[in-house]
């Protein structure tokens, strides 16, 4: 009896618990193109305590289709051209290798208060399989690689928002997996 209730927790309230904790920026069908579109609330998974840059992650879907936005905030103008990867190194020492959605994309000059930075939005892709097997993983580093250098990212070390960044996959996957 008491294995009974256990699987029947496992199976219906754990799932659903993380999910309840989903927070969304988009959640919706779409009115014309009838797909259902997804976007997690960005998530700061880097804050260093030293100097740049700061990173913010979100996971997307539109239909069967899933990806990775990353934001961030650096001390450098950078343009990402077509090739642009996105290299995101998890504990297991596993390395997933992106690809970045669209053409050439520039930093912009952004005010913040008492200085000013370059900001960029990134879209990558990513696959179903990719996802789920980062589902279970915990961020260590990240790679963007921009025409001539590449921002890196180290999660794990030097980090205000260490827990957050290192648990973002954890914490996020099944809320754009498509059911």
């Amino acid at each position: 009896m008491k294995n009974s209730l256990f699987v029947l927790f496992a199976v219906f309230v754990v799932p659903h618990a993380v999910i309840g904790q989903c927070k969304y920026e988009q959640n919706e069908i779409d009115k014309f193109e009838k797909v259902e579109k997804v976007l997690t609330k960005e998530v700061k998974v880097l804050y260093p305590t030293i100097k740049f840059p700061t990173v913010w992650l979100s996971l997307g879907r539109i239909d069967t289709a899933y990806f990775v936005k990353i934001k961030f905030y650096q001390d450098k103008a950078l343009c990402f051209g077509s090739d642009s990867e996105l290299l995101i190194l998890a504990d297991s020492n596993e390395v997933f290798r992106l690809k970045k959605n669209g053409g050439l994309d520039c930093t912009t000059t952004f005010n913040a208060g008492i200085t000013t930075v370059q900001q960029g939005v990134l879209i990558y892709e990513i696959s179903k399989a990719d996802l789920q097997a980062l589902s279970g993983k915990t961020l260590q580093m990240i790679r963007i690689y921009a025409s001539g250098d590449n921002i890196e990212a180290d999660i794990a070390t030097k980090n205000v928002n260490k827990k957050k960044g290192m648990a973002f996959f954890k914490n996020n996957v099944a809320c754009v997996l498509k059911k």
